[in-house]
C-alpha cells in the first residue's frame, strides 16, 4: 500500500486511517473503509470534495496485490451561509449559538457533525421535558 497525490503536508496521519493489512486477503470492506476514511478526513480540512480511489496493483508472478491510494482534494470549500428551515418556536441566535461551522469559514466535516449533534441534543431535550397533562385529582390507595 502506497499514498499517491496531495496530501497537504499529513501522509502520516492519513496512514493511521489504512484499514488494509499486509498479508491478509482482499477485504473489499476495508478497502471502501479506508476510501471513505480518506474523503472523510480530507473534509476536516476544508476540502468537502476531495476524491480518493484505490487502485490495485497485481503482481501475478507472487500472486499478491497492493494498493495505491491516489488522492485529489480539490478546492477547498467555504461555508457561506447557513439557512436554518423549519424554525417556529426559537429565535436563529438561540440555534446558532449550537453551531460550531462558522459562516465565511471554510467547510469542516467534523464541526458541521458536532453542530448538527448540538442541534439534535437541543432538540430532543426540549420534548423530553415536556409533560403529558395531568389527570383529575383521584384519591390514592393505599395497599
Amino acid at each position: 500500500m502506497r499514498l499517491e497525490g496531495d496530501y497537504p503536508g499529513k501522509e502520516d496521519e492519513f496512514k493511521t486511517l489504512v484499514k488494509i493489512r499486509p498479508g491478509q486477503p482482499y477485504n473489499a470492506d476495508e478497502v471502501t473503509e479506508t476510501t471513505k476514511g480518506f474523503t472523510d478526513y480530507f473534509g476536516n480540512f476544508g476540502y468537502a470534495f476531495a476524491q480518493v480511489e484505490a487502485r490495485p496493483e497485481i503482481d501475478r508472478a507472487n500472486n499478491r496485490v497492493s494498493f495505491v491510494l491516489a488522492a485529489t482534494p480539490s478546492r477547498r470549500a467555504y461555508v457561506r451561509r447557513i439557512n436554518i428551515a423549519g424554525n417556529n418556536r426559537t429565535r436563529d441566535e438561540v440555534l446558532r449559538r449550537e453551531f460550531r461551522q462558522f459562516e465565511s469559514s471554510w467547510y469542516d466535516a467534523e464541526k458541521i457533525k458536532l453542530s448538527r449533534d448540538r442541534l439534535d441534543r437541543r432538540a430532543s431535550s426540549r420534548t423530553s421535558t415536556s409533560k403529558p397533562p395531568t389527570c383529575p385529582a383521584r384519591p390514592t390507595r393505599s395497599t
